[in-house]
């Protein structure tokens, strides 16, 4: 473009002076660049005075001398250079530039596909129905917005769902649609009767395999023939061996009924009085033939069965009975009727009617339950005991005694008393900036409520005010409300905006988006409390900025998260289970860290961040409610005065449900249950020597625990042990089992509401129980689904390098701007995006340049990968 100027100020300078020769006469030539590369992808071309279209960097030649016309070629989604005037020099070779622009409302797809046999078969893909495109295929000129990303179906391949993407204006948004083949398996449903039969332990086997329960579906078998055989329990005759035929690709549901064993017993039932048996009183058992009083029914299946009574005119029959028939007994029972001449009725009231709505009823003599304002008729004459259901939060009525006249209906009007008192509550949040940013507050974890908002109906007693999480401001701590009875009460929280800086900025991490730890240390040690965080500091007060690793203080502080003793009995146990020549002091980290503290340059290690390790902190707050994301304050301080802040999550679980499937019992913990099982299954006596640490025979290279040589490492042991046997645990996410979990949700990122799971990354149980993986090093990476990014040159983790230790854009930490393992953003966690959206204001990955940079850098393109230069 230089000497393409330099050449026109010439000629005109020549022509604009006296005395200048002129122009050479005769032809020259006119080559031409077309700027970016993106644009020379899509088809920009040049021509002169009208001619024939070139490519950039071609050359034209026998070119008149003197003025003519160049101009551009149109392409979808770029903005063609305007006609310019070039003037050709006879004899010379002029150079030319024209420089397309990307409309800034579009933008590009690229969308890959796997695995290679589907894009063999013919797989493709395709935008709002639009032409088929191959994989890896980058479509431009999209309008920005949502977009539908189909699949083209294949013989023999499962179709990947379609896909809704979001297309930002000049930027290339990338998508994976990964085909499954259709195996040749089927699958088989065994329903087994009656239920009776099921209760008792009733199951099914394939080919001689585990016992199944009725209903299950068994997937995976091979096409073809197999026997399912009926496991024998008592009391009942199982279902002959039946042969059934598996096809691919479906369903085949087979019954098996199995037959009672019928034990029986007779009953015999005298009616009373005779004149009831004159005028045709009778009985009979479960709905069947009608008997006179005092005839034996026999043969009776031992069980539960009703004796009910006909109706006579003018008396009153009794009321069905429940029996319960003994195998090889008769038993006799009796049924008075009452001549109606002689019983009366009872109507019963209830109040309030909120109690009614909660389930109060009423009956008389332990009957029938009735609801308030039923009539009961057919009463004998004299004295009945009505008595009241229990209601919870409700003080019922006592029984009651009530006298039955002779055709005449008896009322009773009762009353339930409420157990619950309560009275209101009302907070004021300061200041009205924080209000306005959004901040609210709520009583023991209920409904979110906004500042001077009045709640009432809370029970009288103790409670926790909480307040949310506002990007760009510190939350205050909960605190503690006595409500009363008999006046309002309110209170205040003040929220304190993070201390920000034109010359710096931080931004906190931390380094694998959920540590687990262990609530109680007494049995065994899987993970001790050891939490870790990174703080990247970049001074932007300069023409550029540079990452800062000296010359500051970073602190880090948890204000709602304070203390850890007593929430734990790790300290407890610490030296006995680490070996430690002295008991660790309260609420100290295995490090010597504790819950607020200095982070440290890690510029010695090779990094560019600061770092705190092993801090002891526990998923309870300091108000007892359960946090598994509590947020840290990370405060930058240049010449003693505090100058930045911003706030991070330290995630911590102890949700490690081993009770689901090793409950305890009879005083018994679940550890202890764990150890003796332990100690059953391989001759172990861990039980004797609690508590005992899994490192110690089972290598954990997170603690730096080599183990036993020749034992599988923990993680191996844990998930091949346990692979065959997670369909007990009854849950959705196997891995939620032993890893933070149903209420935690560890795994919370981008990639969960993209609708990923765990196994998306890290495969089944039984994969990541292969010996070739080494735990916390055999990681999934970026780039096993992301593909690079040519025209941004970049790059994901550095090579041999993990995603939580690795560098991009000048020496940035890659998680500083896209969160940590678990944790990419945005999540669907309020306290994980709060950092970004008080950086840039918006969640989602930091990519503001304006965040770190003072002057809008002109790189184009973005530098995201990593150079040792930098």
């Amino acid at each position: 473009m230089k000497q393409a100027m330099l050449v026109f100020a010439i000629v005109f300078v020549c022509l604009a002076m006296a005395g200048c020769p002129p122009p050479v006469s005769g032809t020259g030539a006119l080559m031409v660049t077309i700027q970016p590369a993106g644009a020379r992808a899509a088809g920009a071309q040049w021509q002169v005075d009208g001619g024939a279209w070139q490519n950039s960097g071609a050359t034209l030649t026998g070119l008149s001398a003197g003025v003519h016309t160049l101009s551009f070629r149109s392409i979808a989604g770029w903005q063609a250079p305007g006609n310019t005037a070039v003037t050709v020099v006879g004899g010379q070779t002029v150079q030319s530039e024209g420089v397309y622009s990307l409309l800034a409302e579009t933008g590009s797809l690229a969308v890959s596909i796997a695995p290679e046999g589907a894009r063999a078969a013919g797989a493709q893909w395709r935008v709002d129905g639009g032409a088929w495109q191959n994989s890896g295929s980058t479509l431009t000129g999209l309008s920005v917005g949502a977009h539908v990303v189909s699949f083209k179906a294949v013989a023999g391949w499962n179709t990947p769902d379609n896909q809704t993407v979001q297309i930002a204006a000049s930027l290339v948004t990338n998508a994976m649609g990964t085909y499954t083949l259709v195996a040749e398996t089927g699958s088989l449903t065994v329903v087994l009767q009656p239920a009776q039969a099921v209760s008792a332990g009733a199951q099914w086997a394939v080919d001689g395999g585990a016992w199944q329960n009725s209903g299950v579906t068994l997937t995976g078998l091979s096409v073809g023939a197999h026997a399912v055989s009926f496991k024998d329990i008592e009391g009942w005759t199982r279902p002959g061996e039946q042969s059934v035929n598996i096809l691919a690709n479906q369903t085949t549901p087979v019954t098996g009924t199995y037959t009672a064993v019928v034990q029986t017993g007779g009953v015999t039932v005298v009616i009373q009085p005779q004149a009831a048996r004159d005028l045709g009183a009778q009985w009979r058992v479960d709905g069947g033939g009608w008997q006179d009083s005092g005839a034996v029914l026999a043969g009776l299946a031992a069980g539960s069965h009703t004796i009910s009574f006909s109706d006579v005119t003018d008396w009153v029959k009794p009321a069905n009975m429940a029996i319960n028939v003994v195998a090889n007994q008769t038993l006799t029972f009796t049924g008075a009727y009452v001549s109606a001449a002689e019983t009366g009725s009872l109507r019963v009231t209830i109040a309030p009617e909120s109690v009614q709505t909660a389930g109060a009823q009423w009956r008389v003599d332990g009957g029938a339950w009735q609801d308030g304002g039923a009539t009961v008729a057919g009463l004998s004459v004299g004295s009945h005991l009505v008595s009241f259901k229990d209601v919870q939060n409700w003080t019922k009525p006592a029984d009651r005694a009530v006298e039955i006249v002779a055709t005449q209906t008896a009322t009773l009007d009762v009353v339930y008393t409420a157990l619950v008192q309560t009275g209101s509550l009302t907070v004021t949040i300061e200041p009205q900036a924080a209000r306005e940013a959004g901040a609210q507050w709520r009583v023991d974890a209920g409904l979110w409520h906004a500042s001077g908002e009045s709640v009432s109906g809370i029970p009288v007693g103790d409670h926790t005010v909480s307040f949310n999480v506002v990007a760009a401001w510190i939350k205050p701590v909960s605190r503690q409300v006595t409500v009363s009875l008999d006046a309002p009460v309110s209170t205040s929280g003040t929220y304190t905006r993070q201390l920000a800086s034109e010359g710096m900025v931080v931004l906190a991490y931390n380094d694998l988006g959920m540590h687990c730890m262990n609530q109680d240390f007494s049995d065994f040690m899987i993970l001790p409390p050891f939490n870790t965080l990174h703080a990247q500091v970049i001074d932007r007060s300069g023409e550029e900025p540079h990452i800062v690793h000296s010359g500051i203080a970073v602190s880090y502080t948890f204000p709602s998260n304070t203390t850890s003793v007593g929430k734990t009995n790790f300290w407890e146990y610490a030296k006995t289970l680490f070996g430690l020549a002295s008991p660790l002091a309260p609420d100290t980290g295995l490090t010597g860290n504790k819950l607020s503290g200095l982070m440290v340059s890690q510029k010695p290690s090779g990094r560019t961040d600061w770092a705190v390790t092993g801090i002891p902190i526990t998923p309870l707050d300091d108000d007892g409610s359960e946090n598994p994301y509590p947020l840290a304050v990370v405060t930058v301080t240049f010449g003693g005065q505090p100058i930045a802040q911003t706030q991070a999550v330290a995630p911590v679980s102890w949700e490690i449900s081993c009770n689901l499937c090793h409950a305890g019992s009879g005083g018994v913990s679940t550890g202890t249950m764990i150890l003796r099982s332990h100690d059953r299954l391989h001759g172990t006596t861990l039980e004797k020597h609690k508590p005992v640490t899994c490192g110690a025979c089972h290598a954990q290279p997170e603690l730096g625990m080599p183990g036993v040589a020749g034992r599988p490492n923990l993680s191996r042991a844990m998930h091949a042990a346990h692979a065959p046997r997670m369909f007990m645990a009854g849950l959705e996410v196997d891995c939620y089992a032993c890893h933070p979990g149903v209420r935690t949700q560890c795994l919370r990122d981008v990639h969960y509401s993209l609708g990923f799971t765990c196994a998306t990354c890290h495969g089944g149980m039984a994969d990541v129980a292969d010996p070739n993986r080494v735990p916390w090093q055999t990681e999934p990476r970026c780039d096993d689904c992301h593909p690079l990014y040519p025209r941004l040159g970049a790059e994901f983790e550095q090579p041999g390098t993990l995603y939580r230790n690795s560098k991009g854009h000048h020496g940035v930490h890659c998680a500083a701007c896209h969160g940590s393992p678990h944790a990419i953003a945005p999540t669907v966690k309020p306290e994980d995006n709060i950092q970004a959206i008080a950086a840039q204001g918006h969640a989602g990955t930091i990519d503001s340049c304006p965040v770190c940079h003072s002057k809008t850098p002109g790189d184009d393109p973005f530098d995201h990968r990593y150079s040792p230069d930098d």
